[in-house]
């Protein structure tokens, strides 16, 4: 009644009431509602790769992808430019400059262009711009988070929970960064434990890259071998961790999972540029002072001398030659730089089939990186960690080596 009279009051608010009372029955009559699901395409792509029969089958072929990728294309593009750039150039300072001293230094086997340069913008940049352009796909569609999702009932077994598991994914891209991202662990075990775990046998992205192009040169065993050698320390370490450390406190983890989707060619080619960027401006320098510091030791005799006292390990344990101890210098330095060592010996022969997936693997777990660590932990804890892992790599290598002379 109320409703009544007010339209008596004002007609135009009848006239309203009616149209709008038309046009509901109207499109009562008119639309026809259906139930339409919520899954879309992306997202049944993204619940495939967190599932885990799924999931296991397309990280392998991405891994066989990215494999064969930086096998065929990097490797080619790396020896192709060294002989349309490198060969060139060194041949006319071979005229130019007699033996002596400043050959020596410039394009000898420590030589600051043979090694430094070359090295690091002939041998590495090639292989690091293939494998980043896959990375930075592998990112811009929403692959990493799904991931962790998939590996996460492992990292369970391992004392870890949700919080550990994107930093330690992390730390295939860079170890440094995923370090640091572990602060947001509220376990103090849970933190160690990642810590540890992307220290040691965890390989950032360049290591990845490069440590396939190696492994490529022996063939596709070489590289199952090593990968295999590397997830078992991890899963073994994660496991006595688990055990020795005492839990503290465990919380519940939420992470907003995005769905599979489609890259954006200009992003992937904004963060390739951004990492081969961010490489030549860290890298670069410590190839160049590496070469130096190498050069340096070679002709003081502090080198051989280093050799000689390191033999019993090296060649006895380990059955790798003396020039191996080069390498393990320069992983202290950039694992990159440690890398191009290692070519350079399987290029010229000095490794065979075993002792080259003895010292990509050795390369991979020797050393950590301990500032992130020293910033995260302190001092002493970095110490005994970095003393830990090193003894570890070291005794690994050499079971390694024994096992792998029964087989082959």
């Amino acid at each position: 009644m109320t409703l009544l009279n007010s339209f008596k009051a004002n007609p135009v608010s009848l006239i309203s009431y009616t149209y709008s009372q038309w046009v509901d029955n109207v499109y009562a009559q008119i639309v026809k509602r259906h139930s339409v699901s919520v899954t879309t395409m992306s997202e049944t792509a993204a619940r495939l790769c967190r599932s885990p029969i799924s999931g296991i089958l397309i990280l392998l072929s991405i891994l066989a992808i990215t494999y064969f990728s930086v096998v065929n294309i990097a490797n080619e593009l790396a020896d192709f430019l060294e002989k349309l750039l490198w060969s060139p150039v060194e041949s006319w300072l071979k005229t130019v400059i007699k033996e002596g001293f400043w050959q020596d230094m410039l394009i000898g086997d420590y030589g600051v262009l043979s090694l430094g340069v070359v090295g690091a913008l002939l041998t590495v940049l090639p292989i690091l711009s293939v494998f980043f352009v896959i990375y930075s796909i592998l990112e811009d569609v929403g692959y990493i988070p799904n991931l962790s999702i998939l590996s996460r009932r492992i990292f369970g077994r391992l004392g870890m929970g949700g919080f550990s598991i994107l930093p330690v994914v992390l730390g295939f891209g860079c170890k440094t960064m995923a370090t640091l991202s572990t602060k947001t662990i509220p376990s103090q075990k849970e933190r160690y434990i990642a810590i540890f775990l992307i220290a040691f046998a965890v390989p950032c992205a360049p290591q990845i890259g490069l440590s396939m192009s190696l492994l490529g040169k022996l063939g596709v065993l070489a590289f199952v071998i090593s990968t295999s050698v590397l997830i078992a320390v991890e899963v073994i370490t994660g496991l006595i961790l688990n055990r020795l450390l005492v839990q503290d406190r465990k919380e519940a983890f939420i992470q907003m999972l995005p769905p599979i989707r489609f890259p954006d060619l200009r992003n992937v080619m904004t963060k390739t540029t951004h990492r081969l960027h961010e490489f030549l401006v860290e890298a670069f320098p410590v190839f160049i002072f590496a070469s130096i510091g190498l050069f340096t030791l070679d002709k003081t005799g502090a080198l051989d001398a280093l050799k000689v006292l390191l033999a019993p390990i090296t060649k006895g344990f380990l059955g790798l030659p003396s020039d191996m101890v080069d390498a393990l210098i320069l992983v202290i330095a950039r694992r990159e730089a440690a890398v191009v060592i290692i070519s350079g010996l399987t290029e010229r022969g000095v490794l065979d089939f075993v002792q080259g997936i003895v010292a990509i693997t050795l390369a991979t777990m020797f050393f950590p990186c301990a500032a992130a660590i020293i910033k995260q932990l302190g001092l002493r804890h970095a110490v005994i960690m970095a003393v830990v892992i090193t003894t570890s790599s070291v005794l690994i290598a050499g079971l390694m080596n024994y096992l792998l002379r029964l087989v082959f």
